[in-house]
């Protein structure tokens, strides 16, 4: 009898305990998911996105969704997951955008090359143009890792974030910057020196690296319907800037023009798209996550004085800064396996004139 009692008051313990802990769990969910609600909100009402100006409407799960219904808008529990993800792909088809305009200079950079090869008389101008161009497709690189760690620090408040449950290869974005950091050793290790062979072994091979990358991008780019952009005509209009800019002595080299702004389009695309969009940098893990409203008016008038002070000017080399950052990344595994959504002291309004962001090892 007295065996029969304990046996039933443990059996009363353990039921008490579960439902304690089952009131705990779905507390705790129900508080991480309004921390999520808030974070999206928050991100989605950022005045960075007026620089997302090349997306009309995007295509998901056989449904379109036009940029307008999904910016600004307001986001609740039931439809933060939808507003998620439509973020993920509206700025991985801007991204898209950006990749592709780089791969069609980068391309014509290699022709442009090519002729000076062709011409016989401008071998030295040819190795010159080749090296310029292994800068340019190497410094696309780490641009395109960042734009993988923003679109993951998107995901990552997600219930079920985008490629842990599909084929990775469907995730936006996924295949061409996984087949860009896996083929950047080959560019690098491409031999060169003022041998006609050796150049156009090297250009051959840019060519053949870029036409597989923009076959990539195309797949990606079905999730989108974006603007109007002939690339045809910009092209041209870097031309005749070139006279222009030739005849006033700035320039001698169509290549060292191209290279220019080649670095302006990276450039422009990590300021506009990374760092006004109000991305997170953590320096203790390197890893990059989207900024939570401020909890009160003195901590929005400091974040605002932070962002103000992001701008390019000549006298910081943005460019080192970004692949400094590529290499951290690198460090990092490749996915996030926890939802981070309290940040610690540590994390910041990603400023990258802090130098003191990144160490020597």
């Amino acid at each position: 009898m007295q065996f029969s009692k304990i046996k039933m008051a443990v059996i009363l313990n353990i039921q008490v305990y579960f439902f304690i802990f089952i009131v705990f769990l779905y507390t705790e969910g129900i508080s991480n998911k309004r921390k999520s609600v808030d974070a999206i909100n928050y991100f989605l009402h950022h005045c960075g996105w007026k620089n997302i100006n090349d997306v009309e409407l995007i295509k998901y799960m056989n449904n379109e969704y036009k940029f307008d219904h999904v910016i600004n808008n307001s986001v609740t529990y039931n439809s933060c997951n939808k507003y998620i993800r439509n973020a993920t792909i509206i700025l991985g088809c801007s991204y898209a955008n950006d990749l592709n305009t780089m791969f069609f200079a980068i391309n014509n950079f290699q022709e442009h090359c090519t002729m000076l090869l062709n011409s016989k008389n401008s071998l030295i101008s040819a190795n010159k143009c080749t090296v310029k161009l292994i800068e340019k497709t190497e410094e696309i690189v780490p641009m395109a890792i960042l734009m993988k760690e923003a679109l993951n620090a998107i995901e990552i408040f997600h219930n079920r974030p985008w490629g842990n449950h599909n084929k990775k290869k469907n995730v936006i974005l996924n295949e061409v910057i996984k087949n860009l950091q896996q083929n950047e050793t080959i560019i690098k290790l491409i031999p060169l020196s003022i041998n006609m062979n050796l150049i156009d072994a090297a250009l051959s091979t840019i060519k053949k690296f870029v036409f597989a990358r923009r076959n990539e991008l195309k797949a990606d780019m079905e999730f989108c319907q974006l603007k109007p952009l002939e690339l045809n005509s910009e092209w041209h209009l870097w031309k005749n800037e070139f006279n222009t800019l030739k005849t006033q002595g700035k320039y001698q080299e169509f290549f060292i023009f191209l290279s220019d702004k080649i670095s302006s389009l990276v450039l422009t695309t990590y300021q506009k798209k990374f760092v006004e969009l109000g991305f997170v940098f953590d320096s203790n893990t390197n890893r990059t996550f989207l900024s939570i409203p401020p909890n009160n008016i003195k901590q929005d008038v400091k974040r605002n004085q932070i962002i103000n002070s992001i701008k390019l000017t000549n006298d910081v080399d943005v460019m080192e800064l970004i692949k400094q950052q590529e290499l951290q990344i690198k460090n990092e595994e490749e996915n996030y396996s926890d939802v981070i959504i309290e940040y610690p002291e540590n994390m910041k309004i990603f400023n990258p004139y802090d130098t003191q962001l990144y160490t020597t090892v």
